[in-house]
């Protein structure tokens, strides 16, 4: 291909992604009122177990309906995202011999799962323990209570659940870092 029809191929790629991701944060605005009271679950459970309102609040007047409309967003992203990946699969695999787009698969693979795995024990493993110490701090005797925001909650969900995500991501890192020999078995053990 010559420069300009591998252009061309780049914007066909990406402009299809693009549709993929509207349509998906079109869904994910659907289906986002549904997605916060699942999300919002760990938080009210804490509440109560600490004896307080189990209630988040929003503190503007546009609050919830940006709340819906991010979270929708990123359940767009989410949802297109395999379909991103395989925008971004056909436009690098003419290039690539048949070991390297095996390679390359087993690693688009594993990478979701860790990041997704990473997720998963954040959300049902490490959540509930930081959400109760943190509501459960009452280093005041009792005379300062919680008035949670539903968007900072969400904003250190967001926080924890991607950083938790990234951290499973290590082991990807580490095989690279060792192909490169920037660290070695030994130096790790």
């Amino acid at each position: 291909m010559t420069f300009f029809e591998h252009l061309a191929e780049l914007r066909k790629r990406i402009i299809n992604s693009l549709y993929a991701i509207g349509i998906g944060a079109f869904v994910g605005v659907y289906i986002a009122p549904k997605v916060i009271k699942f999300i919002n679950e760990p938080m009210l459970k804490a509440l109560r177990e600490a004896h307080f309102e189990d209630k988040l609040y929003y503190n503007h007047p546009a609050g919830a309906l940006n709340l819906v409309i991010t979270l929708g967003v990123y359940i767009g992203l989410v949802l297109a995202s395999p379909i991103v990946l395989y925008q971004l699969w056909l436009f690098v695999a003419p290039a690539l011999y048949k070991h390297e787009r095996s390679a390359v698969t087993g690693f688009l693979l594993s990478t979701v799962f860790l990041f997704l795995a990473g997720i998963a024990f954040g959300y049902f493993v490490t959540l509930p323990y930081v959400l109760k110490f943190l509501v459960g701090f009452q280093q005041f005797g009792g005379t300062v209570a919680p008035l949670l925001s539903i968007n900072e909650y969400f904003d250190l969900i967001l926080m924890i659940l991607l950083g938790l995500g990234l951290v499973f991501e290590l082991p990807i890192l580490i095989f690279f870092l060792s192909l490169f020999n920037i660290v070695t078995p030994k130096f790790l053990w």
